[in-house]
């Protein structure tokens, strides 16, 4: 569908650069879904309620999310609703994709599903789920002290990074 997570650099795989994130989405059996971001470094996240699991609507929250959060790239999988995010790429902005069947290539936020779903448990009917009710769930996420940022929280480390570009 577009560039191969191969061609990646190396600050990106390494976590060494601010503003590179990983995609992917929660749905349900009525196929009812989440759109789920994260940063690499900060593993800060960021988490929206989509009324339909298809490219059109992925692709206007992720631009959305664009104007707001410092984004230089993102690794999405090669699921149907990322079909139309090649066309944010510019000078900017990158867009790679897994190989298929190779979830482990975005192990970020494979993990960060994992943290979500103790929330909003599999099987949850998500379309009973609200915009607020979704954000809540964000900031629970984003406000958990995380070993591997040296006891911060993925916001506070989110913050002190942004600070810097």
């Amino acid at each position: 569908m577009g560039k191969s997570i191969e061609l990646r650099s190396e600050s990106i795989n390494k976590r060494t650069e601010f503003g590179h994130w990983e995609g992917d989405c929660i749905v349900d059996k009525d196929d009812n879904a989440i759109l789920v971001l994260i940063e690499r470094v900060s593993r800060c996240c960021v988490l929206r309620k989509l009324e339909k699991h298809e490219s059109k609507e992925v692709l206007e929250k992720i631009q959305d999310i664009k104007t707001t959060h410092y984004m230089k790239s993102i690794t999405v999988d090669n699921g149907s609703e990322f079909y139309k995010i090649t066309q944010m790429e510019d000078e900017n902005f990158e867009v790679y994709f897994t190989h298929p069947y190779s979830s482990f290539e975005k192990g970020s936020v494979e993990n960060l599903n994992g943290l979500i779903r103790r929330f909003i448990p599999k099987g949850s009917n998500l379309s009973s789920l609200t915009p607020e009710m979704v954000e809540r769930v964000q900031n629970q996420v984003n406000s958990y002290p995380r070993k591997i940022l040296g006891y911060m929280t993925a916001q506070e480390k989110f913050d002190e990074l942004r600070m810097t570009c």
